[in-house]
């Protein structure tokens, strides 16, 4: 999405057979993801920026059939997690909701993909986030469900949600993510699935 110099857009997926619903694709697509993930050098307010619409085009132009943006959210040592916020965010933020608009007029599909923002934390990575009382793992479960709960009802229109990405340290709290499942389904109606990371994906529960 940025035009200049850094300009960093991922291929995240390519494979198959994956099924979900059609949306106007030739069938020879509705098998097959072809997706770049759009990144983001402003925390994510391009996204919700004029510069989303060529930036889908030239995607759409290379022949992907799926995008994926990466709404961030905040993580402290204290299990507090909160939303990446601007000064001009109303109350759901144009850059979470907007991708998948211009996705869609495009003839393309899209997944949400949130992740937990670890720069600046006691955390080298998303992989690292663990907690080291109850009270912390409490309040991060109560505050990451209210995140991803609120990303999943404004990007209800999305076509595919990730609930959590690459959080390896937190895949033996089972319920918590079955849970979380759960009440994701009630406002989210698409397919959803986890983000683990390459060296844990046999790991998870769930």
């Amino acid at each position: 999405m940025y035009r200049g110099p850094f300009q960093l857009i991922l291929i995240w997926a390519l494979c198959g057979p994956v099924e979900f619903a059609a949306a106007s694709m030739p069938d020879e697509d509705l098998h097959t993801v072809r997706g770049i993930t759009i990144s983001t050098h402003g925390g994510g307010r391009d996204w919700g920026q004029d510069v989303i619409v060529p930036t889908v085009q030239d995607i759409k132009t290379l022949g992907a059939n799926w995008i994926a943006t990466h709404p961030y959210g905040s993580i402290s040592s204290d299990g507090s997690v909160g939303r990446r916020r601007f000064d001009d965010d109303p109350a759901t933020p144009i850059h979470w909701t907007r991708p998948i608009q211009e996705a869609h007029k495009a003839g393309l599909r899209i997944c949400i993909k949130p992740h937990l923002a670890y720069w600046g934390t006691e955390f080298s990575w998303r992989g690292d986030i663990t907690f080291d009382t109850d009270e912390k793992w409490a309040r991060f479960w109560s505050e990451y469900s209210v995140w991803i709960l609120s990303l999943a009802e404004a990007c209800s229109e999305a076509d595919a949600f990730v609930i959590g990405t690459e959080l390896d340290k937190t895949l033996h709290h089972e319920a918590q993510w079955r849970a979380l499942i759960a009440k994701v389904r009630k406002v989210y109606h698409g397919p959803i699935t986890y983000a683990a990371n390459w060296t844990d994906y046999k790991r998870v529960p769930f």
